[in-house]
């Protein structure tokens, strides 16, 4: 008879099988055994916390307030002088306007008169209002002084003189649209220019002139 078909096969088959088993599954397990051990002996895994630490920073510096719009003051530009503008207050009436200031009605010249000489000539006109603002300039080629009388102004007298001495030959006055004009134009055409200005005086109903 073989040893298979012995009667103690099955039972030696079985010894076999449970030794094996074991060894198997311990070999299958490996590391995670210690797991198992853990269940069995009912311990409980610990929660695992994790401390974050950020550096807060505080700024205890006072902010400063952004000026207003009405506040902001502009740089001004380089070379210019602003020039403030006060308005009266509301319970006081503005100032009138100084005396002897330009007017807007036409004024008018209404007559003249002249003084020839050798060494200076004189002129005198009469107006129906202040002359409070002329001025003088030389022209060569021909050479002439010329006054302008700023403002409106109307011409009533006469237009052209002429003279037979004196080194004025000749006055003339014009109408512009902003000024009145009076030209001295010189005998000798090239005259060069003198050393000093006419002197004009100006006066409230009229002005003078004197050329040296």
């Amino acid at each position: 008879m073989s040893i298979l078909h012995s009667p103690r096969t099955p039972w030696l088959m079985l010894a076999i099988f449970c030794v094996a088993a074991p060894l198997l599954f311990v070999l299958a397990a490996g590391r995670d055994l210690g797991l198992i051990r853990n269940m069995k002996s009912g311990t409980q895994t610990a929660a695992v916390t994790r401390e974050i630490r950020m550096p807060i920073v505080i700024d205890r510096t006072v902010p400063q307030s952004s000026p207003s719009p009405d506040k902001v003051a502009f740089p001004k530009a380089p070379g210019r002088k602003t020039k403030e503008t006060i308005a009266p207050p509301p319970d006081k009436p503005a100032q009138p306007e100084a005396q002897g200031a330009a007017s807007d009605t036409a004024g008018t010249l209404l007559s003249h008169s002249f003084r020839p000489s050798d060494k200076r000539f004189e002129a005198l006109f009469r107006t129906d209002q202040p002359a409070k603002r002329t001025r003088v300039f030389f022209k060569s080629s021909p050479a002439l002084w010329v006054v302008d009388l700023h403002g409106n102004w109307k011409n009533a007298a006469r237009r052209v003189s002429t003279f037979e001495q004196g080194a004025i030959d000749r006055v003339v006055i014009g109408e512009h649209e902003r000024y009145l004009r009076v030209v001295f134009r010189y005998r000798d055409r090239e005259t060069p220019m003198p050393d000093e200005l006419p002197l004009i005086t100006e006066e409230e109903r009229g002005f003078n002139v004197v050329i040296e």
